[in-house]
C-alpha cells in the first residue's frame, strides 16, 4: 500500500463515516420498513453512499489532485463496483454463518475500507 498521509486519511475517514451513515440508514430503512432483501438493500445504500463519497472526496479529501471529473467518475464507478462486490461477498458470507445482518454489515464495511482507500488514493484521485 502506498504511503498514507495521516491528514488525508483522517479526511477520508470523516467522509467515509458520513457515507457509512448514509448507507447504513438506507440499508436498515429498506430492510426494516420495506422488508427488502438485505443484499439488495445493501446495494441500494451502497450506490447512494458511493455517490456522496465521490463528491465529498473530490472536493474535500483529495482536493487539488489531478483528476478530470468525467474520467474520475468513471474510475470511481469501476473501483466502487469492485468494492461493492467485495462488500457483498463478505456481507453474505458472514450472514451465512448466522451473524445478524447489522453486525455482518459493520464487519464487511470495515474490511472493505482497505480496498476503498487504496483505490481512491492510487487510482481515482492519484496525484
Amino acid at each position: 500500500m502506498a504511503h498514507i498521509d495521516p491528514a488525508r486519511f483522517l479526511r477520508f475517514a470523516v467522509v467515509g463515516g458520513i457515507a457509512t451513515v448514509i448507507q447504513f440508514s438506507i440499508l436498515v430503512a429498506l430492510v426494516e420498513l420495506a422488508h427488502a432483501n438485505k443484499l439488495i438493500a445493501n446495494a441500494v445504500g451502497f450506490a447512494f453512499a458511493a455517490t456522496a463519497n465521490y463528491l465529498m472526496n473530490r472536493y474535500f479529501t483529495f482536493a487539488g489532485t489531478q483528476s478530470h471529473m468525467g474520467y474520475g467518475i468513471l474510475k470511481f464507478a469501476v473501483t466502487s463496483v469492485i468494492g461493492l462486490g467485495l462488500n457483498t461477498i463478505i456481507f453474505q458470507t458472514l450472514m451465512s454463518f448466522g451473524l445478524w445482518y447489522v453486525i455482518a454489515w459493520v464487519m464487511a464495511t470495515g474490511l472493505t475500507l482497505i480496498w476503498n482507500y487504496s483505490a481512491a488514493r492510487l487510482i481515482v484521485f492519484r496525484g
